[in-house]
């Protein structure tokens, strides 16, 4: 009996490493003053206040590439 040649394996995709780079301070002081806000403005400020949190955590994310 002959060996059976093997298939080649695909390549495992590389898993990549995420940093965040923001600091706890700086966004702790910038969401109480926006929430404040949002409070004051009876919650018109809310979708900006959405939009904030959001950009700050895709601004102090770095992936490796």
């Amino acid at each position: 009996m002959e060996p059976q040649a093997q298939a080649p394996q695909p390549e495992q995709p590389r898993r990549k490493k995420i940093y965040f780079t923001g600091h706890f301070m700086d966004y702790f002081i910038k969401s109480i003053g926006l929430f404040v806000l949002c409070a004051l403005t009876l919650g018109i400020l809310f979708p900006y206040f959405v939009y904030w949190n959001a950009k700050y955590f895709v601004d102090n994310l770095e992936i490796e590439a």
